[in-house]
């Protein structure tokens, strides 16, 4: 869908902010290590003159500072976070797991960090006005909350995926003046058929811009690393850009510590899950080019596909032993999470359950620290939390649950969440493809 788009003229070569990451190059550089500064504008003024040499350090240098001044302020892309042993769980192997939990604001997801430059470097380096539009809705979410006066935000989504968390969210963003959020079965599609219009740009986890920061953060847990040794990284598979992330985060800290393996787990059922089987599936394009990026990455020989089949994933999985890839049920998912509450008083929601359950039924100690990265927020999936604590549906629901998930782990639900109470839940009307070329035009 990306590489469908026209993007916008620019001066200065900052076209490539747009440019899917299973075409990127690094730069090269210096090694860093671990005793380089852990301050967040470094990291992304390294990550940035690493993927874009050509761009003026003084401009990087103030845009970053403007991003991080919107969202900031003394907070870490990413934080560790490891346990004490709990009485009574001593030998318990999830004591032994560490968390890599990333920054959470609006949304409570990975698209906070992926989001971050995206609003404030189109419109410091790139000299056209623009309209974002993409159908990813954790990143529309976040970019709703990003942008300049100057630019307009379209959102297309299939509303039956949503949740009630998301979708009050999406309302939320909906009633300001350049915001536009519709609903269509076929968003992508619905993309396509509007790349015509000048200064559009469709964005989505798969691109350069989008991946940056996600690279920061990533290296931000390597310079915190309480370990010189190899980490062993643990995500769930849809969040595959960490992957990608973390190859370019080792490139980046070549001197210090590194991911030395990387297992990414998927739910049963799902699309992925049957890629694992050996099924053909149609994966989504920003899943098609973060496979490709890893696997030119670990391959660079390999030509990369426009479908990413079984076969290229059993070649994936083989290559220089760097990437597994898991299949995970819900009820281990849900065992997942009450290991954790009871060994470390630590809350994880699904999708941190489905990238930690692999670790623990290894059932052995690992020679490397394992750390298992936390994209979203617990609260995000109360009901699934909630049930998998009790072992039993109470029949309660969003922000029912909430209360009392909250009572039972004694723990105050973000910020984000507490105000998106206060939100009344609508429809998002269906796709009226009149009424958007007459707000774009």
């Amino acid at each position: 869908m990306n590489d469908q788009v026209t993007t916008p003229s620019t001066n200065n070569g900052s076209s490539r902010f747009w440019q899917p990451v299973d075409q990127l190059t690094l730069a090269d550089q210096p090694p860093l290590s671990n005793d380089d500064t852990a301050e967040t504008a470094s990291i992304l003024k390294t990550v940035v003159a690493a993927f874009m040499p050509e761009l003026s350090p003084g401009q990087v240098e103030d845009a970053i500072q403007i991003a991080l001044a919107n969202t900031f302020k003394q907070k870490k892309l990413a934080t560790w976070v490891t346990f004490d042993h709990v009485l009574g769980h001593e030998d318990d192997p999830a004591s032994e797991v560490s968390f890599g939990e990333m920054f959470h604001g609006a949304t409570m997801t990975l698209a906070d960090i992926a989001s971050l430059l995206m609003t404030t470097f189109a419109d410091k380096l790139i000299t056209t006005q623009h309209v974002f539009v993409s159908t990813n809705p954790d990143l529309l979410i976040a970019l709703g909350h990003q942008l300049t006066s100057a630019q307009k935000l379209l959102g297309i989504v299939d509303g039956s995926q949503l949740d009630t968390f998301r979708q009050i969210e999406l309302n939320a963003i909906a009633d300001q003046a350049n915001c536009q959020i519709f609903d269509s079965s076929s968003p992508t599609t619905a993309c396509v058929e509007l790349t015509s219009h000048e200064n559009l740009q469709v964005v989505d986890v798969d691109e350069l811009l989008s991946l940056m920061p996600v690279v920061a953060a990533l290296r931000q847990l390597l310079v915190d690393a309480p370990t010189n040794q190899p980490l062993d990284l643990a995500i769930d598979a849809d969040h595959l850009e960490l992957a990608v992330a973390a190859g370019y985060a080792n490139t980046l800290n070549s001197a210090g510590t590194q991911f030395g393996h990387i297992n990414v787990s998927t739910l049963a059922q799902t699309p992925f899950a049957r890629l694992i089987a050996g099924e053909s599936v149609r994966l989504p394009q920003a899943t098609q080019h973060l496979l490709n990026a890893l696997m030119h990455q670990l391959l660079p020989d390999a030509t990369p596909s426009i479908e990413f089949d079984a076969g290229q994933l059993q070649r994936l999985m083989t290559a220089q032993d760097f990437c597994t890839f898991e299949v995970v049920f819900k009820g281990q998912a849900k065992q997942t999470i009450k290991q954790f509450q009871m060994a470390t008083n630590y809350t994880i929601g699904v999708t941190t359950a489905v990238a930690a359950t692999p670790l623990l039924l290894a059932n052995k100690k690992s020679d490397h620290k394992q750390l298992v990265i936390a994209p979203l927020d617990a609260y995000l999936t109360p009901e699934f939390v909630l049930e998998s604590i009790t072992g039993r549906d109470d029949g309660k629901r969003d922000f029912e649950s909430i209360q009392i998930l909250r009572q039972i782990i004694n723990a105050k639900p973000p910020r984000a969440m507490t105000r998106l109470k206060s939100i009344e839940l609508a429809p998002i009307p269906p796709l009226d493809l009149d009424e958007i070329h007459t707000w774009l035009n």
